[in-house]
């Protein structure tokens, strides 16, 4: 279950990144953006996950017994078959290759997290407690809205501005959908 789970927020991640590189209008880079913040929780526990794993394919690496020394013959030629060595010696790139997987995995998921990070930190405090409640506690609108003496419609709108605000803090003034006005949205605030 862990590992499907794990494939999944892969999944997600990449998917997010590739969507973050081929965005073409202004929806894209939001949907991104709550798509990261829907996953967010999910995140460190991929990681973990992944750390891991990457901890179990190393030690699957520094215990393979059946890895013996090479040894060279008086008889020379060879075979089309892969002799004990080279199996070994493959297996053990596979292994390797899946650790790098693993370890660039950790690294997009990571850059994901500080990008919501810091664009968090770029809201109110009142946007930031909106986005936070209903995307990371999973809060329902009403129940926002209330806790901060205002409307469901309100509280809903306003995470709506605050995930559109982010989009532009974490992608740039092309996340804005104005072509000509972008860095004057930006500093207008």
């Amino acid at each position: 279950m862990e590992k499907i789970e794990t494939e999944l927020i892969l999944a997600v991640v990449k998917g997010a990144v590739f969507m973050a590189r081929g965005c073409k209008s202004y929806n894209d880079y939001t949907l991104t953006v709550k798509r990261w913040l829907k996953s967010y929780n999910r995140f460190s526990i991929t990681i973990e996950n992944l750390q891991e794993g990457i901890a179990d394919k190393q030690h699957e690496l520094d215990h393979d017994v059946n890895a013996p020394v090479s040894r060279y013959d008086a008889v020379a030629g060879g075979t089309s078959e892969l002799n004990t060595v080279e199996r070994a010696a493959g297996r053990h790139m596979h292994i390797r290759q899946e650790i790098e997987d693993m370890k660039q995995s950790i690294f997009e998921i990571q850059a994901s997290m500080r990008k919501i990070d810091r664009a968090l930190d770029g809201l109110s405090e009142t946007d930031r407690r909106l986005v936070e409640g209903h995307y990371f506690q999973g809060m329902a609108w009403e129940k926002l809205g209330s806790e901060l003496f205002y409307s469901e419609k309100w509280a809903r709108e306003r995470a709506g501005k605050a995930v559109r605000e982010m989009a532009i803090m974490i992608f740039g003034p092309k996340a804005s959908g104005q072509r000509g006005r972008q860095l004057q949205y930006i500093f207008a605030r």
